[in-house]
């Protein structure tokens, strides 16, 4: 599956799979809770308190900081738990990609959906994660026999997301970014070659890279929300490569 195809296509059936969390009941690996991290002291939630007036400079235009989103290893329990769903439908599904369940905000801590293949059903299928892990199939996979050799296999991701967000996030903010009203981020471990629609989106996406995109609130435009300014940090899964893909 193509980079394109994958996340797009991922994105909408994990953002229709949101919604529809709104319906008690309607779908069982919904979550409940929101993933808003609450203070330990307080209760208070957000990680950018800081006691500034809200006139003041510092307020109006804060520094990003790495702490206010909280990103975990993605490769633990849940992905076993998520594998393990998926291969009831699939015996031999394997691990394609994986990203955050939806664009968290600061305060909220990443929750992870994974996309898995099966060679034998030529099918995709969507590991959702929530107090339930359910599985639903996405769509066709028209991978060569050939190509399934080339897939690398979930282990060879020596770099989990929680180190990959560690160095994305400190080069961000040593770069004197402000802070982003929002965090997605994915992994994808192999794209399709009959698909070459990737140039169409804002960057052109490679396999075993994690990336995580920094979007920021534009008040005074009329972008989409899924144009809007953002600064992109991608991080080898393989070594722990850092590059900056979009500023």
């Amino acid at each position: 599956m193509h980079a394109l195809i994958s996340r797009r296509g991922f994105m909408a059936a994990t953002t229709a799979a949101a919604l529809s969390c709104a319906l008690p009941g309607s779908m069982s690996g919904c979550s409940p809770s929101s993933n808003r991290v609450e203070d330990a002291e307080d209760g208070n939630t957000g990680g950018n308190a800081t006691g500034a007036d809200a006139t003041s400079p510092a307020a109006q235009n804060p520094r990003f900081d790495p702490a206010s989103f909280t990103v975990g290893d993605a490769l633990g329990q849940t992905y076993q738990q998520a594998l393990a769903k998926a291969q009831e439908t699939a015996p031999d599904a394997a691990l394609f990609a994986l990203r955050t369940s939806h664009a968290i905000r600061p305060g909220e801590a990443a929750a992870w959906d994974y996309l898995f293949a099966s060679q034998k059903e030529l099918r995709y299928y969507i590991a959702f994660t929530g107090d339930v892990i359910s599985v639903s199939e996405l769509g066709k996979c028209t991978m060569k026999f050939a190509e399934w050799e080339r897939v690398p296999a979930a282990d060879a991701i020596k770099v989990d997301a929680a180190a990959a967000y560690e160095t994305a996030s400190s080069a961000a903010a040593d770069s004197a970014m402000g802070q982003p009203a929002e965090l997605y981020a994915y992994l994808i471990l192999y794209s399709e070659e009959a698909d070459t629609g990737a140039e169409a989106y804002t960057y052109v996406d490679e396999p075993m890279n994690w990336y995580f995109e920094f979007s920021f609130d534009s008040p005074e435009s009329d972008m989409p929300s899924d144009q809007a300014a953002m600064a992109v940090w991608s991080v080898s899964a393989e070594t722990g490569a850092l590059a900056r893909v979009v500023e």
